[in-house]
């Protein structure tokens, strides 16, 4: 039986899953080399890959830090903020890959998409983690 909208909760591992789901799809994005031809391979595909990796592992690293204290907090919100700062790096660079090499409209959507979910999900962790941080650190 499933549960209704309404009394659902946010899963904690979301912001993990909707990053993940995005990177598999870049990964596949980036392999295809009608998309991207070998020749942008070792500059623009790569930059790509980089961002999508480090964001999955920093987001792996930072639920991995329970803070138990303000040190630890401080580090798990910069962990956060970092992933943040990947996916505003990724914007600029599907923006090029998008006029450079005429991905077709419907796969620059789904990427689009996958990307801007999981900006929001690592937002709302991050805002989460810092009123709460704030309330039991004064951070």
């Amino acid at each position: 039986m499933s549960v209704p909208l309404h009394k659902r909760s946010e899963n904690k591992l979301d912001a993990y899953v909707k990053t993940l789901a995005m990177v598999k799809y870049t990964m596949q994005m980036i392999e295809n080399e009608k998309l991207f031809p070998k020749k942008s391979r070792w500059n623009l595909a790569s930059k790509v890959a980089d961002n999508c990796l480090d964001s999955l592992t920093k987001i792996r690293q930072a639920n991995k830090i329970q803070a138990k204290t303000e040190e630890q907090a401080k580090f798990r919100l910069k962990l956060q903020f970092d992933v943040l700062l990947h996916f505003d790096a990724l914007w600029g660079l599907m923006t090029v890959a998008y006029e450079s090499y005429c991905i077709p409209s419907d796969k620059i959507e789904t990427w689009c998409n996958l990307l801007q979910e999981a900006e929001d999900k690592v937002s709302a962790w991050r805002r989460y983690d810092t009123k709460r941080f704030s309330e039991e650190f004064k951070i």
